[in-house]
């Protein structure tokens, strides 16, 4: 589990990275410290294109992995470990 929810959108083409629409909170994403409007460039080496791209590199790995994400914040590019979390699943009803 990553932490990032829609809409995560592309930039025109041609243009490198995914811009994050939104940081789920609490979560692994946050905790690293990526932002609403950062662009991810690469995910440990791998270039990304799309939150796509992040997400097949990411769904290689188990919880309590680490993948370095490459990040552009602010115009200054930023290399941030995220720590893969597992996805909570509310307990049942029993309805």
């Amino acid at each position: 589990f990553l932490g990032l929810a829609a809409p995560t959108k592309k930039h025109g083409k041609g243009t490198p990275g995914a811009v994050v629409g939104e940081v789920v909170k609490p979560g692994p994403a946050q905790h690293a410290g990526i932002l609403e409007g950062d662009t991810i460039l690469k995910v440990d080496s791998v270039p990304v294109h799309s939150i796509a791209d992040a997400l097949a590199t990411v769904s290689t790995r188990s919880p309590g992995q680490s993948l370095d994400f490459v990040v552009r914040h602010a115009h200054r590019t930023h290399i941030l470990p995220v720590t893969l979390g597992s996805r909570t699943v509310p307990p049942s009803s029993g309805k």
